[in-house]
Order: structure tokens, then C-alpha cells, then sequence
């Protein structure tokens, strides 16, 4: 992943809001889980807010082995973190998929690139694909001059190594 955050910079220097409260789950799954586990990851797949006593009764354990088997997953890396799932629209945003396939792409760009994308105020995820696209990017903007702007950018830092590009936006989330 060359960037992953929830809300992409513009929003924190815009507003100066503090940190969002995480919600939700994002764990990988490992084949030690017995089912009780996989039913409790699908559960706060779900829901991440949901107390210990909805989760007990939902998998019919006492809260205490719910609130043990939670802490047993995140010392075992299982759940890794708990994100915020961001509905951008409803904030009056607009979320795009910048997809770069580049000739040649070698460590110096990559580099380059993840400091244009940690550094862009709109960019919100990044990573880098096999496939068509070298590079995926998503961008949250107010309109579409803010896109325009990141895409000069990486154009004018990729010059003559970019063999195409594709811009999609997020109709529905």
C-alpha cells in the first residue's frame, strides 16, 4: 500500500476535525478460527458498534467469552484495527478511482508517487495493482477541479512513462 487513510487531508485541514472514533473490523482470516470466531468477524463485519451482550446473544456465549475471544483475535493479528466507513457522498464529496498503467514503473517512481499521493490533499488510498493499472489511487473531492489538479500532477511527474490512464468515479457506495 503506498497510503490508506480514512479521510483524505483536505478534510482535516479544511475542518480541523479531531480523529473519528473506528468502527469497523478489518481482519484477515486464519484457518485455526474455529466457527464461533468466523461468526463473530462476520458479525462485526456488520457491525463494529455492537455491545458485547448483542454479540453474546447473537453467537449464544456470556459477554465474557465474547470480550475474551475479541482480545484472543487482536493479540493473535487476526483483527488488525477498527476503520470508519465513510459514507463521502452524504458529506458532499466525491469519490474517484485514478488507474495508472506506466511503462517501466521502477522503485524511483514508485517513490515519487507515494510522496505525490501522501502528500495530495484528496487522496484517501493508494496502492500499487498488477494487472492494467500499475498504480490505483482513490480520491475524495468537492468537485472536479480538485481531481484535475492530482492528475496534472502525477502527469507532469510521470511525463513520458505514462502509458495510459483511466478515471472512474463512484457512483454509488
Amino acid at each position: 500500500i503506498l497510503i490508506s487513510r480514512p479521510f483524505p487531508r483536505s478534510f482535516y485541514e479544511e475542518k480541523h476535525q479531531n480523529k473519528k472514533k473506528e468502527n469497523q473490523v478489518v481482519y484477515k482470516m486464519d484457518k485455526k478460527l474455529d466457527k464461533k470466531d468466523e461468526r463473530l468477524l462476520k458479525l462485526l463485519g456488520e457491525n463494529a458498534t455492537a455491545s458485547y451482550a448483542h454479540l453474546a446473544t447473537q453467537l449464544q456465549l456470556s459477554a465474557d467469552a465474547v470480550q475474551y475471544r475479541l482480545r484472543n483475535l487482536k493479540e493473535r493479528g487476526i483483527i488488525l484495527k477498527f476503520v470508519p466507513v465513510i459514507n463521502y457522498a452524504s458529506l458532499g464529496y466525491s469519490v474517484y478511482a485514478l488507474l495508472f498503467n506506466i511503462r517501466s514503473l521502477n522503485k524511483e517512481k514508485e517513490e515519487k508517487l507515494k510522496k505525490v499521493f501522501s502528500q495530495d490533499m484528496h487522496s484517501i488510498w493508494a496502492v500499487k495493482g498488477i494487472g492494467f493499472s500499475d498504480i490505483i489511487a482513490y480520491m475524495c473531492v468537492k468537485n472536479t477541479r480538485e481531481i484535475h489538479q492530482t492528475l496534472m500532477t502525477c502527469r507532469d511527474m510521470l511525463q513520458d512513462t505514462l502509458a495510459q490512464y483511466e478515471i472512474l468515479v463512484a457512483d454509488e457506495e
